[in-house]
């Protein structure tokens, strides 16, 4: 029996990701926050924001703040943002953040973060952008955590999902119900 007093004889381990937090000086400074942290409490950002990471989280983000009255700069070091977004989803999604007044950079790399923005290179040169406050949308790892308890409890389980590897969650109810299948 465990803390909770269930004694399973099989899991279906749903234990999702965590966010990236990118190898860059600043990272760890009290005005950076991840896409989680501040979509769980708008009210950590301040009234201009930068976010890092043009994929489907970073731009939803910066679609989300721009939409609460921030101003909003996001910034994505590939050619394109939203890659990862469904393309019917992505159409509308960039609208949304063009009718919303998000700044839009490509082709910008972070390369450190301060107390009032980032350090960012664009085509070989560095710039400041400024932001109160700088939000990281640059990934997610497995939650690998649980995978060891259950290991050593010797507990029958099977991982779905981000815990697994972070994709979509079609993917997780996918593979849910595959795993529900073979119980």
């Amino acid at each position: 029996m465990n803390s909770i007093g269930l004694s399973p004889e099989v899991v279906i381990l749903a234990a999702g990701g965590t966010p990236v937090r990118p190898g860059i000086p600043g990272v760890n400074l009290e005005n950076v926050v991840t896409a989680w942290e501040l979509l769980s409490d708008p009210g950590k950002c301040g009234r201009t924001a930068l976010v890092v990471g043009g994929g489907a989280v970073g731009a939803g983000t910066a679609e989300f703040l721009a939409g609460r009255g921030h101003e909003v700069t996001l910034i994505e070091m590939t050619k394109e943002i939203a890659l990862d977004e469904e393309r019917i989803n992505r159409k509308l999604l960039l609208r949304r953040i063009g009718e919303k007044g998000v700044k839009v950079r490509v082709m910008t790399l972070a390369r450190a973060i301060t107390g009032s923005g980032v350090e960012a290179d664009i085509g070989g040169r560095t710039v400041q952008l400024p932001a109160d406050t700088v939000v990281l949308a640059t990934g997610v790892e497995a939650n690998r955590s649980l995978q060891d308890s259950l290991k050593e409890k010797n507990v029958e389980f099977y991982p779905v999902g981000d815990c697994v590897t972070p994709r979509k969650a079609i993917d997780a109810i996918r593979e849910g119900f595959e795993a529900a299948l073979r119980i």
